[in-house]
């Protein structure tokens, strides 16, 4: 017989590990982009309210810079006042670092003075920003250095951001912005622990009572199994019995008879097409009384069938 019980016990639980998993990435996937979305917008907004105060900072940055070898950029005293207005300008936000790039890709402000001077002119997230499209990233930073210290173990929002006079204004500038994202991270994994806890208790419920189910199930298609090789088994047994030698016949509830052995022709010297379709009354002797008839079609209701000597007329 089919196991049925043992199949679905294993493919249900492939299916809720299945399922967990996939639900897991996507609810992961799906938080990555709404933080990726939240956080790029939040540095747009950040550098259009500063645009103001920032750009003409930069724009006198970049203009000088253009005469100066990375050295005397360096060291050149405008970098320590834009330091100064850049760190004012962000106390209150959650930005970590902010990096300047000339319209040209040359990094002309950095708080790490190491990274003043470097070309970024073909990095994808300056380029697609020159064009007007702000571009994200979410990385995980062992070490990171901010604007007065260096931070470690810390998830970081970096994004290229256009530095320009308004939202139709031609671009002066590319604006890297970091923010750090440790907390919204943190926050995003407890949610998934929760969404998944709960994903793997309602699974789990729900396979609590399919199992039932499939249990009464299986354990009914077994009873009826059982009970359909007890009866093919009754069946042999009846089949070799009836072609032994003794006179058998067959009737249906009414008592019309359906079928004969052999040796039921042999003996009342009736052909099976004389008697088929009769009452087995045509045999009657009158040898018996109505008690014994009475008491035969008893035996023959409560168990279905009857043993014994009969005789009757040939």
């Amino acid at each position: 017989m089919f196991p049925l019980l043992r199949y679905f016990s294993i493919a249900s639980l492939v299916a809720v590990i299945a399922t967990t998993a996939l639900l897991g990435l996507l609810h992961h996937r799906v938080e990555r982009i709404q933080l990726l979305s939240i956080g790029e917008s939040n540095h747009v907004a950040l550098t259009q309210s500063f645009a103001n105060s920032l750009l003409p900072s930069f724009r006198a940055l970049a203009e000088i810079a253009k005469g100066l070898d990375t050295e005397s950029l360096k060291r050149h005293p405008l970098i320590n006042a834009i330091d100064l207005h850049v760190r004012g300008a962000m106390q209150n936000a959650r930005v970590v670092k902010v990096k300047f790039y000339a319209t040209q890709g040359r990094t002309v402000f950095s708080p790490d003075a190491s990274q003043i001077g470097r070309d970024y002119r073909d990095n994808p997230g300056f380029i697609s920003a020159l064009q007007g499209r702000p571009l994200s990233e979410l990385t995980h930073r062992d070490r990171f250095s901010a604007f007065d210290r260096e931070i470690v173990d810390r998830d970081v929002l970096s994004s290229y951001v256009a530095l320009r006079a308004s939202a139709d204004a031609p671009t002066e500038g590319v604006l890297e912005v970091y923010s750090d994202v440790t907390d919204w991270i943190a926050h995003t994994k407890q949610q998934a622990f929760i969404v998944t806890g709960a994903t793997i208790l309602s699974l789990c419920l729900l396979y609590a009572a399919l199992y039932i189910i499939v249990r009464r199930a299986d354990g009914l298609l077994r009873t009826q199994y059982q009970q359909l090789q007890r009866s093919e088994s009754e069946l042999r047994v009846a089949a070799t019995a009836f072609d032994s030698q003794e006179a058998m016949m067959v009737t249906d509830a009414g008592g019309a008879i359906l079928r004969v052995n052999r040796a039921f022709t042999e003996i009342t010297g009736y052909t099976a097409g004389e008697v088929i379709g009769k009452n087995p009354r045509l045999l009657k002797s009158g040898r018996h009384d109505a008690e014994f008839y009475r008491a035969m079609w008893q035996r023959i209701a409560q168990t279905g069938s009857w043993q014994g000597e009969l005789v009757d007329r040939s």
